[in-house]
């Protein structure tokens, strides 16, 4: 009988936190620890980023102090950062902490990339080609995401074509894995297989493909509907955050990423291993509520913020 298997990128530790009140570095690790625990594949624990990013103060503690615990099969990343003044600064810091999987991000709307990153499209991927042939990048992982591909302020505000162009142009500067983003969770679980398929038939490899999505409403389990439409497309590559911590500052929808505990749930529901411990993720999620204080948006966490509930209940 073939295994039906998908691989989810923890991000919560690094997409989910940037949004919050700052947490002690300590308390930072130590939930990395938990998802690692957990038996998380891919940690993205942190963004090598300016002084403003006040959560994601010293990423090279952090990523060394859960680099130093995972086994041979977890991968801890990071997402790092570039600027007009120095295209190399945040990777510097990160190459000297020992980062070897690196995330990098531009958006296809050129509106939204100017309000979050500074720059238009052309002018990141003229950073990321330039950056790219630094001879110390040859051996490190490399996804770039790419946000807003469902739309910015409204579904119909960025094409299918504008997309795969960005989309094309990504993988022919020789990255390992693109990451596609609804970042305004304006995505529906038709619109999210729709344009998989699409851009599949113009030529995007599926298995350098990930996807990231927010969720409009994680009460209703939208965002899990539109993992399940992306997995039925033919991605195996999937963003979630522990907790459904998150989300977009530079958007008129702020919404927060697909809860890791309602998607594991559901998948392993479904038959398709995920290779994720429930019960050891269930504690991740009662550190993040009851000792760093948290908010909540995942439903399969939410017995978790009753003061009656014990380890044993988890357990």
């Amino acid at each position: 009988m073939h295994l039906k298997t998908v691989s989810i990128r923890e991000v919560g530790l690094r997409d989910g936190l940037q949004n919050e009140p700052a947490q002690p570095v300590e308390k930072r690790i130590q939930l990395g620890c938990l998802l690692l625990q957990a038996r998380v594949s891919i940690l993205e624990a942190c963004s090598f980023t300016g002084p403003k990013m006040l959560g994601m103060s010293q990423p090279g503690e952090v990523f060394q102090g859960l680099s130093a615990i995972r086994i041979p099969s977890q991968t801890v990343g990071a997402l790092v950062m570039t600027s007009r003044d120095s295209l190399t600064k945040y990777v510097d810091a990160a190459l000297a902490a020992g980062v070897s999987d690196m995330a990098f991000v531009l958006s296809a709307h050129r509106e939204h990339c100017q309000r979050n990153l500074g720059a238009t499209p052309d002018e990141l991927m003229a950073r990321y080609e330039t950056l790219f042939h630094d001879a110390r990048m040859q051996s490190i992982t490399r996804r770039i995401y790419i946000s807003t591909c469902w739309g910015d302020k409204s579904s119909d505000d960025v094409s299918i074509d504008q997309v795969y162009d960005l989309l094309a142009r990504c993988l022919a500067i020789g990255i390992t894995e693109v990451g596609i983003a609804d970042t305004s969770a304006l995505g529906t679980p038709d619109s999210i297989h729709e344009r998989f398929e699409k851009w599949q038939r113009m030529g995007l490899d599926l298995a350098r493909t990930a996807f990231h999505p927010h969720d409009p409403d994680w009460q209703s389990g939208r965002g899990v509907a539109n993992l399940l439409a992306a997995y039925h497309a033919g991605i195996r590559r999937l963003d979630t955050s522990i907790l459904g911590l998150g989300g977009c500052p530079a958007t008129a929808h702020p919404h927060g990423n697909v809860s890791t505990e309602d998607a594991v749930e559901e998948f392993e529901r479904l038959g398709i291993r995920t290779g994720i411990d429930m019960t050891h993720l269930l504690l991740a999620s009662n550190y993040g509520i009851n000792t760093m204080q948290l908010p909540v948006y995942s439903r399969a966490a939410q017995f978790l913020k009753r003061p009656s509930v014990s380890l044993d209940d988890i357990l």
